[in-house]
C-alpha cells in the first residue's frame, strides 16, 4: 500500500481557514458581548423613566408588550452569550 503525504500548500490553504474562522469566532464573541453591555447600561439608564411611565401607570397591552420586549431580549441573548462562549460544552447532552 502507498502512502501518500498530503500537498504542504493544501495544508497551508487549511491551516489559514482555520486560523481566519477561529479569527471570526472570537471577534463575534467579543462583539455580542460588547452589545449585552451597552443593552444592559442603556437599561440602567433608562430604569428611573421605566417605572414612572411604565410601572406607575395602569397595565395595558401596550404595557405587557414592552415589558416582555424589554426583559425577554437579555435574557435571549444571556443564553445566546453562554452558548457562544464555550460554557454550554460542559453541559450534559440530555436529548
Amino acid at each position: 500500500m502507498a502512502s501518500t503525504t498530503p500537498d504542504p500548500a493544501v495544508i497551508q490553504a487549511l491551516a489559514h481557514q482555520l486560523s481566519t474562522a477561529f479569527t471570526h469566532i472570537t471577534a463575534s464573541r467579543y462583539l455580542s458581548f460588547a452589545g449585552f453591555v451597552v443593552l444592559i447600561y442603556d437599561h440602567l439608564l433608562t430604569f428611573a423613566d421605566e417605572v414612572e411611565l411604565i410601572w406607575l401607570k395602569p397595565m395595558s397591552l401596550v404595557t405587557m408588550l414592552f415589558l416582555f420586549n424589554r426583559y425577554l431580549v437579555p435574557l435571549i441573548i444571556m443564553v445566546d452569550l453562554y452558548d457562544k462562549g464555550g460554557f454550554a460544552r460542559n453541559v450534559p447532552n440530555l436529548l
